[in-house]
């Protein structure tokens, strides 16, 4: 709809190496320009910018465009957005009013420059708010961090932006907007009253709404405003006009449950990271949002009932967005703690840092998932377990995660299985699997601490294995081990003696980057994989969580131990 003269002008107007190069670092090569490639994020310089041909391409993963193309796939914009966009930063009036625009902009036009009047009130409120202003200290929010997010506060009373609005106030271009509510019977009041502010802003840096968050205590503490289906739903995401960059950088975003959450990361240093208000009814849409900026989404939440609830609807909402090349994981804070509350602990960073690092892949999130609402172990349970995977499987569109996803549903359900659920059971599993295995034994566990060992005398076990010739190897994670121990304020988290007591009873130890899987595979007959940290203090204190692990028995043990032992040993490295 808009003119293809003025798109052709707008193209050759704009100097393709300035544009792109304000986003991906460039150097001149012969005629061209290249860098490492935004998409796909490699150490090699295959990505290329011609300004003779006005196009960049990537020799890697094969991105391709014009500068218009590059601003959409870079900011995660559509057409018009980004042809809009481009017209602002080259100074060139915008196209000509004449065209025929959507609904949706017109709508736009009406409501933004209230929108943007709002806003400016909001942030000036602040300051004159003392109420406010201690509330956001004792939360650990520093002035600037809020002035960087834009937060603003809304006074108390019934009608503060009618002269801030003017005539606008009374029309229906203020309730459209989300500012204002008209009952049909009564005068019209504001949506937020003595609430903090948390705007949404387009591509553009316009608002497109606000989140409001009550600081006494009313109901609802959440107030979100009603944004139409013409938003864009990157315009529905608090925090990514401020973390776009830091995102860009280490090429993964963290998704956090509320906007509060967001500020008190940021002052942390956990730079990467937005907010989506409503985080449990997310769509597909918001997904392939962020999934356009980055290849890795993390969704970090609480591990109580309405937390793993919210993880699981975003879970289910991603299915249809997430692709082979991309990753959705999972990180469930210790029961009670949002990242907020986390990072008030002591050494809360480090320890909200390696949640992260440690959270699940989606296939393990939604396989243990369905394992525990259904008892496998009999026939009914399977059979429902089977159904309700059937209508979830079906809305993957990526079709190797849907059908790794299937074989493990098919090995879940396979005969001889055994489920457990508690630390005792796990501890009773390991320390008779040891006792049992005749001829190998592999051990996966993320961390390894003394008092894991000592929990169930595993290494006087392990020690008994090895003289009756069984070969013991224990695979744990270097980053992490690693991280706990520089983290700690002993020292202790893994040079407690643990590790030359595991030497000593005759275990080889084997360092691997990045496990997420816990695993237990014993000869050819046990293969038990589940969420428990074997060989850690997982199961009390601070560090306990939910644990679920499926035990097999039968159903092709040999073929999945060579895969994913195989696959371990292609991430072996050196622990220093």
């Amino acid at each position: 709809m808009i003119p293809t003269t003025y798109i052709d002008a707008l193209v050759a107007a704009a100097n393709i190496v300035d544009i792109i190069g304000s986003d991906v670092e460039l150097k001149k090569s012969g005629a061209n320009y290249v860098g490492v490639c935004p998409f796909h994020k490699t150490s090699q310089t295959q990505f290329t910018v011609s300004p003779e041909k006005r196009f960049y391409h990537c020799f890697g993963c094969g991105a391709h465009g014009s500068v218009i193309g590059f601003v959409m796939e870079f900011h995660g914009i559509k057409f018009v957005e980004a042809v809009e966009e481009l017209a602002k930063r080259l100074g060139i009036d915008p196209p000509d009013p004449g065209y025929r625009r959507p609904l949706a902009k017109r709508a736009a036009a009406e409501t933004e420059p209230l929108l943007t009047a709002a806003q400016a009130f909001y942030k000036s409120q602040l300051k004159a708010a003392p109420e406010a202003v201690r509330f956001m200290k004792s939360r650990g929010i520093t002035g600037p961090t809020a002035a960087r997010f834009g937060i603003g506060f809304s006074p108390e009373g019934w009608q503060n932006l009618k002269p801030v609005l003017g005539e606008a106030y009374e029309t229906d271009a203020s309730v459209k907007a989300g500012l204002a509510i008209r009952p049909e019977s009564g005068r019209t009041y504001d949506r937020f009253r003595g609430r903090l502010t948390f705007p949404l802003f387009h591509s553009n840096g316009a608002p497109a709404g606000f989140v409001g968050r009550s600081i006494d205590g009313s109901e609802p503490k959440i107030l979100r405003q009603p944004q139409g289906e013409d938003v864009p739903a990157r315009s529905r995401i608090f925090g990514i006009s401020v973390a776009r960059k830091a995102m860009r950088d280490v090429d993964y975003v963290v998704v956090v449950p509320g906007c509060m959450d967001v500020l008190a990361m940021h002052e942390r240093g956990f730079h990467n990271v937005v907010s989506v208000p409503s985080l449990g009814r997310a769509s597909a849409e918001i997904v392939t949002a962020l999934l356009r900026q980055v290849r890795l989404v993390i969704v970090c939440f609480d591990n109580t009932e309405d937390g793993n609830r919210t993880a699981w609807s975003f879970m289910e909402a991603s299915l249809p967005a997430v692709s082979d090349k991309h990753s959705i994981r999972f990180a469930a804070l210790p029961e009670g703690q949002g990242p907020s509350s986390a990072l008030a602990l002591e050494d809360g960073a480090a320890n909200l840092r390696l949640s992260l690092e440690g959270a699940q892949p989606l296939p393990d999130f939604l396989l243990e998932g369905l394992a525990a609402d259904y008892d496998v172990r009999t026939i009914e349970g399977r059979a429902g377990m089977m159904g309700r995977a059937a209508d979830i499987v079906d809305k993957i569109e990526a079709p190797f995660i849907r059908q790794f996803i299937r074989e493990r549903l098919d090995s879940l359900c396979a005969d001889d299985i055994e489920m457990l659920t508690t630390t005792e059971e796990h501890d009773a599993f390991l320390s008779r699997t040891i006792e049992e295995a005749r001829s190998e034994l592999a051990v996966v566990s993320p961390w390894i601490t003394k008092q894991g060992l000592e929990r169930s005398d595993v290494c006087r076990k392990i020690y008994a294995a090895t003289r009756r010739g069984v070969k013991v190897t224990v695979y744990t994670d270097a980053q992490l081990n690693r991280a706990r121990k520089d983290n700690s304020r002993t020292g202790d988290l893994f040079d407690d003696g643990s590790h030359a007591a595991l030497v000593a009873s005759g275990a080889e130890i084997v360092f691997v980057r990045r496990i997420h899987s816990k695993l237990v595979v014993a000869d050819s007959s046990v293969l038990c994989v589940g969420s428990f940290n074997w060989l850690s203090a997982a199961g009390r204190g601070r560090f306990k969580r939910q644990e679920i692990s499926t035990v097999h028995r039968s159903g092709a043990i040999d073929k999945r131990k060579a895969d994913l032992l195989g696959n371990l040993e292609q991430r072996v490295v050196e622990y220093g």
